[in-house]
């Protein structure tokens, strides 16, 4: 006997949800999706707007990209300032790493310009096509299956390959187009950072140019301090003894006159040397070490800020760590800063782009005392043994040859040394071909 049919009651029975179909799913999912890209997009535009330090605007990017396109492989390369621009690889994740330096070396500017001018997207076989037999055949032996410009307008300034994704599927449409928004907003901050960076290193410069100008002028004083001494002392005994020769009668004739007309340039001489003198009085501008007990953190810490924006655009790093508790120093903060700008300079002299530069600050012993040690670091080509000598002395370079690569008249670490003897410090170095060079600076514990 069938049972009889039992009535719906509106208040408990729950009417079953309709049956989704797969293309309506299929567009709920994208659409998620895209809204979940758009809001890592407007938090990496947020998180970019408080730094505009290159190391951190590069790790957003990786982690943004990396988490949003589910890909474990990623390279970036950023062009230099240099003229012609050279590619300089400045992250590399998942992908061989000597590897990836050959292909942005055989790509260079050129084959990659234009690779990524297209206005589609550049991706798998699409993007290898565009180069030549050589770079294509590179990228894919490292595994690279899209290219990207990091550009501003029609400025590029470098590009990002990325490997496949996890889970093995082929980038979509609208992954390629949520990478190239991340990359634009990426470029303007790049952009910004640089000019900033630029703004920050032509304001050091000016500032370092002055004291300059302050050092030219002691050293004027000097020499003509110098003059005083190698000049008007002698002078003195030759007019002293002309006078006596003739006061005396010496001579007769021509003689006599001969004597006369020598006594009088050698006055005119002694005036003109006085005259030096009385101007250097005038505007004498003597270089003074002014010691201090205190925190080299507090001078180091600053430094390194003032430093960074210029270090950052000829795409090096300079990192800075200090110890905790370090005793007060006997030091002059500004002839402090002068030493590092020297020790800096050599190094972004000597060094390629993309190096690492490195300043420390802790403890040490030496000769039974304590000091505060300052290290600065490079991982350039270093000095070789034979040169290790000349490196202090001045108007002399570790390659002296007329083919050398780096101007400059070799001053500037000899004058790093004499700051350093005047504030009763002691400046060193030490260094290995191919594993860098280590400047050490003890100052004394106060």
């Amino acid at each position: 006997m069938t049972e009889p049919a039992r009535a719906r009651d509106p208040r408990t029975d729950v009417a079953p949800a309709p049956a989704v179909a797969p293309a309506e799913a299929a567009v709920v999912d994208r659409a998620a999706r895209r809204e979940h890209s758009y809001q890592a997009l407007l938090q990496l535009g947020q998180d970019l707007t408080v730094s505009l330090d290159l190391r951190e605007t590069v790790d957003l990017l990786v982690f943004t990209v990396m988490g949003q396109l589910g890909t474990g492989r990623l390279a970036l390369w950023l062009l230099s300032d240099d003229d012609p621009p050279q590619p300089v690889l400045v992250s590399c994740h998942g992908f061989t790493r000597r590897l990836v330096e050959t292909v942005g070396a055989a790509c260079g500017l050129g084959p990659l310009a234009r690779t990524v001018a297209g206005e589609e997207p550049a991706g798998g076989e699409d993007a290898l096509g565009r180069m030549g037999p050589t770079e294509s055949e590179l990228s894919r032996q490292s595994g690279m299956v899209v290219f990207e410009p990091v550009r501003v307008r029609e400025e590029v300034l470098g590009w990002l390959a990325l490997g496949a994704k996890v889970d093995g599927s082929p980038y979509t449409r609208d992954e390629l187009e949520v990478l190239q928004a991340i990359l634009g907003v990426v470029g303007a901050s790049l952009l910004n950072g640089r000019l900033y960076s630029r703004m920050v290193e032509t304001n050091r410069r000016l500032s370092a140019n002055n004291e300059r100008l302050n050092e030219a002028d002691r050293l004027k004083s000097e020499f003509l301090r110098n003059v005083n001494h190698e000049l008007r002392t002698p002078l003195t005994v030759v007019i002293g003894a002309l006078d006596c020769l003739v006061q005396a009668g010496k001579g007769e004739g021509p003689e006599r006159s001969l004597m006369q007309a020598a006594l009088q340039n050698a006055q005119h001489l002694k005036d003109l040397v006085e005259a030096l003198l009385t101007f250097s009085d005038a505007v004498n501008t003597r270089l003074p070490v002014n010691l201090i007990d205190g925190d080299v953190h507090d001078t180091l810490g600053p430094y390194c800020a003032r430093r960074q924006p210029g270090v950052t655009t000829s795409l090096r790093e300079l990192t800075y760590v200090h110890e905790e508790g370090l005793p007060a120093a006997r030091f002059d903060p500004m002839r402090l800063g002068q030493i590092l700008d020297e020790l800096v300079d050599n190094a972004l002299k000597f060094t390629p782009h993309g190096a690492h530069l490195s300043l420390t600050a802790g403890r040490a012993t030496a000769d039974e005392r304590e000091w505060v040690r300052i290290e600065f670091s490079d991982d350039g080509p270093g000095i070789p043994a034979d040169r290790m000598s000349a490196v202090f002395h001045s108007f002399e370079q570790v390659d002296g040859s007329m083919t050398r690569a780096a101007g400059g008249l070799g001053m500037g670490l000899a004058c790093a040394r004499q700051l350093a003897e005047r504030m009763g410090a002691r400046l060193t170095v030490r260094s290995a071909v191919g594993r860098g060079t280590t400047f050490t600076l003890l100052l004394p514990v106060a």
